[in-house]
């Protein structure tokens, strides 16, 4: 029992990492679509409002 854990413990780390890391992209990747969307929305209403005065 104690072989099989060691020969099965990098495959369970190696996942574990794997799954940690995906998390965390998704999560990053999350935050940087609301950036970018608010600075999207920034610029466009920077835009109107410069539209307004010429």
């Amino acid at each position: 029992m104690m072989m099989q854990m060691l020969v099965l413990y990098p495959f369970f780390d190696f996942s574990h990492d794997c799954s940690l890391h995906g998390a965390s992209f998704a999560f990053l990747g999350q935050e940087l679509r609301k950036i970018s969307k608010e600075a999207h929305v920034s610029i466009a209403a920077l835009s109107a409002y410069l539209n307004e005065l010429t």
